[in-house]
């Protein structure tokens, strides 16, 4: 995983790790603390790293033969974080699948469907569990655009055709793909400029070995009210997914409206969402920041009657003066 500037790599079978600050040309040996609780046969074990990820400004590695976490905010120097995974009554078997990081928490779900959530790598709680109504093992978890999705099989037949997703990671939802297979990873991108999720299965499949999934975050808005009028809609969060205008739907209630409200659904690609804050600090704090934007998102405040509201400049206008506006070509203006 990468992250703070640092490729790294976790093992499988030992408490070592890789990591590169060179784009991955040069790597370097790093070690996780091994755990120095001994048991009831006064063993101490080494833990078993499967999964690693980089979130809240730190690197959070999950181990697969016990109930411990590793966290560092370099990926060289590791704390090691004894019995944090919560030890849930049923199936989980902390052989993970999967561990993704977004919505300012780290979600890891089993082969068994059943997740657990951080929102520091080092503190956890219990999640839910993937269902699609029959024994599940699932593959893969990866998050992109406002959601954690999921691969996954089903226990009986070992192919599926469906995937499973969630805003918060912990609502689950299922989306049926257009044939069964041994779904293995996925991924998200653009194919001729449209959002598109990539589920690729094993080389074990017959048949389709690709499946292509629209799914997306839903947009979510608040009505800015004042002295009892409608003034306008402020889009707190521009969800993801959305390919054709014509196809999102509104739904208004209000049984007190004079004049109906006119709807007019646009569709940006780059649109930013309302920043999250992952530590406040305290007193009273400023900072900058500079954002590129790539695509052509925007804030979109449309101009009423016949007034045009000019920022920034830096002479005042006179009498007769004229304004050309790029794009909007008027001779006779």
């Amino acid at each position: 995983t990468y992250g703070n500037g640092t490729w790294v790599i976790v093992s499988d079978n030992s408490n070592f790790t890789l990591y590169s600050t060179d784009g991955g040309t040069t790597w370097t040996e790093s070690e996780i603390p091994e755990d120095t609780v001994s048991d009831s046969a006064g063993d101490s074990t080494v833990s078993s790293y499967t999964h690693v990820v980089y979130g809240a400004g730190k690197f959070t590695a999950v181990s697969q033969s016990d109930r411990a976490t590793a966290t560092s905010t370099n990926g060289i120097t590791w704390t090691r974080n004894n019995d944090v995974i919560p030890e849930i009554s049923g199936n989980l078997s902390y052989d993970w699948s999967g561990l993704a990081y977004g919505d300012n928490r780290i979600v890891a779900v089993d082969t068994n469907g059943i997740t657990v959530y951080s929102f520091d790598g080092i503190t956890w709680y219990e999640g839910s569990q993937l269902s699609i109504g029959s024994p599940i093992d699932v593959t893969d978890l990866t998050y992109s655009q406002g959601l954690f999705v999921a691969t996954l099989v089903e226990q009986s037949a070992g192919t599926s055709n469906t995937i499973a997703y969630s805003e918060s990671g912990l609502l689950w939802n299922s989306q049926t793909l257009a044939a069964n297979a041994e779904w293995q990873t996925l991924a998200y991108g653009f194919i001729q400029n449209q959002p598109k999720w990539i589920i690729l299965a094993n080389n074990a499949s017959t048949g389709s070995g690709l499946n292509v999934a629209n799914i997306g975050r839903t947009a979510k808005a608040r009505a800015d009210i004042f002295q009892g009028q409608f003034r306008a809609i402020k889009i707190w969060d521009p969800g993801s997914g959305y390919i054709n205008p014509d196809d999102i739907s509104f739904s208004i209630t209000d049984a007190t409206f004079t004049v109906a409200v006119e709807i007019d659904a646009r569709v940006g690609n780059g649109v930013l969402a309302q920043p999250d804050f992952i530590n406040r600090g305290s007193g009273y704090r400023t900072s900058t920041s500079e954002i590129t934007i790539t695509g052509n998102g925007f804030a979109d405040i449309i101009p009423e009657d016949n007034i045009v509201v000019i920022e920034g400049v830096e002479d005042v206008p006179g009498p007769g003066a004229q304004i050309r506006i790029d794009g909007i070509f008027d001779p006779e203006a």
